[in-house]
């Protein structure tokens, strides 16, 4: 099996010792942040000092203060991306990359430690929330452009009370819960407003915000289609 041919090479564990020295390397970085930081800073420094006096490519040059300027800005930035890269390291440290046997359904293990029974719940639930996103927008989308043209509201057919108001808000409601999930969960964007730690809801991963857009969606609808419509709107 070449799972298992993996597992016992010796290549493959060398890659994962690799990995683990990196994480190494990084967690004690994040031991004293500004301090590492400011030492990446004048070791770049230092190279771009030498290249500059002995007559080096220009490339090597190039590629020197490109290093130096992709150093994070700050403290706060250090510490969110190192982090981010310590717990990458970590993952690609471990047997597989961290993947889980391709025979076996989640990574985890429902009868292991305590931690491999979080993973694999984890696990689970990212899927079916995924599922749960693919069913009801993928494969739900063509009734409900059959449907915009036949019904007043889609959501009509179920709840005569569901007015076009609430079901506009509704979509709108759902939409913007999704990006807001996708983009406050964003790398770049947790970076630059300085957010720390993880914003994700009940473990869910941003590929699968849909699901609060639906629940939020739902929501708006009821909410709105459950109060009292001024005449003129209800008339229309």
């Amino acid at each position: 099996m070449l799972e298992q041919q993996l597992l016992n090479s010796e290549a493959e564990r060398e890659v994962g010792r690799v990995y683990a020295r990196r994480a190494a390397e990084l967690a004690a970085k994040l031991r004293d942040v500004e301090a590492s930081l400011e030492a990446d800073r004048s070791a770049q420094r230092e190279k771009i000092r030498q290249l500059q006096a002995q007559p080096a490519d220009d490339s090597a040059l190039l590629t020197a203060r490109r290093a130096l300027a992709a150093l994070p800005r700050d403290a706060a930035a250090a510490r969110e991306t190192w982090t981010r890269a310590m717990q990458d390291c970590l993952e690609r440290a471990r047997p597989l990359a961290g993947m889980s046997p391709h025979a076996q359904p989640f990574a985890g293990d429902p009868q292991g430690s305590p931690e491999e029974q979080a993973a694999f719940e984890l696990s689970r639930r990212n899927f079916l929330a995924l599922m749960f996103c693919l069913m009801v927008c993928t494969a739900g989308l063509p009734h409900l452009l059959t449907r915009f043209y036949t019904t007043p509201t889609v959501l009509g057919i179920f709840w005569h009370r569901t007015s076009r108001h609430a079901a506009t808000v509704g979509m709108l409601s759902g939409l913007g819960m999704t990006v807001y999930y996708m983009v406050i969960n964003a790398p770049p964007v947790r970076l630059a407003l300085g957010l720390q730690g993880s914003c994700l809801w009940f473990g869910i991963q941003p590929v699968s915000a849909g699901v609060f857009g639906v629940l939020a969606g739902f929501a708006a609808v009821i909410l709105l289609s459950l109060l009292p419509l001024p005449r003129a709107v209800a008339r229309r």
